[in-house]
């Protein structure tokens, strides 16, 4: 029970670390990955074994990392009440979903996309049988832009699109899109995954670009905590559209019980945030962003 106790103590103080530092350096973002409900669930469930065999002051420091894990989860990490939103006419609709290579099921991933009635997919890690036709015919004839294993699709045209930034660790790929006569500048966002990479340059590099180019929409995999220090806080006017007009579970990775808020999506100045929410799918290991909003 000795090393049990020195196990979770060690475990959960690496993890109130990094809440701390954050993603300071590549150490301090091991800490600061550690994700929080797993400290919460060690720490109750050591803090129950201790007390059972009657250890009360073993099962001090364990109950108050949990009582410490779960503020963070209710409080910081998550909310749980939508806070008041600006009415929109008539918002249009972007979805961002990470689609794990398609490896478990294209067809069913086109259908899903195609009940949504988006404005706007964005989808990162597409199949590499990945056929533009099939899912411009299942968004109703969509216009695609397809950067390697990116994907925007607009109910409407895209004038300019391209790289902005393909660079071993971050990849931006760029589009200027005309949805109903509104013109709207879009980036959409993969970081790669390794944890061998440190993020903190490379969402730098990502943020330099947002306030050099001013897109209205920024959105993808991150791979990236949304608390991490390049993206909390942003620079204005950039917000994060969970933070704005979201509520309840804000975690994306993985399914079925995601514990790592990664994918991200960030608006500028013209856009008016309406309703932001999660779905799951059985279909990715990532869940699915729906963002509704207006334009200025």
């Amino acid at each position: 029970m000795t090393m049990l106790l020195l196990c979770v103590v060690l475990f959960s103080a690496a993890w109130a670390t990094g809440q701390i530092a954050r993603d300071t350096n590549w150490i301090l973002a091991l800490f600061f990955y550690i994700p929080t409900p797993v400290v919460f669930i060690a720490n109750t469930v050591a803090a129950f074994l201790f007390y059972r065999r009657r250890l009360l002051w073993s099962a001090l420091l364990p109950i108050v990392f949990a009582v410490a894990s779960l503020v963070v989860v209710v409080g910081l990490e998550n909310r749980w009440s939508t806070p008041p939103r600006e009415e929109v006419r008539k918002p249009l609709r972007l979805v961002h979903w990470n689609v794990y290579w398609g490896r478990l099921g294209w067809p069913a991933i086109s259908d899903q996309l195609r009940e949504e009635s988006a404005d706007i997919v964005v989808l990162n890690e597409t199949p590499n049988e990945f056929a533009s036709e099939d899912l411009a015919r299942a968004l109703g004839q969509a216009t695609i832009a397809q950067g390697g294993s990116i994907v925007i699709a607009v109910r409407g045209e895209i004038l300019n699109k391209g790289w902005l930034i393909e660079a071993g660790d971050i990849r931006i790929f760029s589009a200027d899109c005309v949805i109903d006569s509104t013109p709207l500048k879009m980036f959409a966002v993969d970081i790669a995954a390794p944890i061998k990479n440190v993020r903190d340059p490379v969402l730098r590099i990502l943020v330099d670009a947002m306030k050099e180019h001013n897109p209205d929409l920024v959105v993808g995999d991150f791979n990236s905590p949304r608390r991490s220090r390049a993206l909390d806080p942003l620079p204005t006017p950039y917000q994060h559209a969970y933070d704005a007009v979201g509520g309840g579970w804000s975690y994306t990775w993985p399914m079925p019980i995601p514990v790592y808020a990664l994918d991200q999506c960030i608006y500028g100045a013209r856009v008016i945030a309406h309703e932001y929410r999660l779905k799951y799918s059985l279909r990715s290991d990532h869940l699915r962003q729906v963002f509704e909003f207006g334009v200025r």
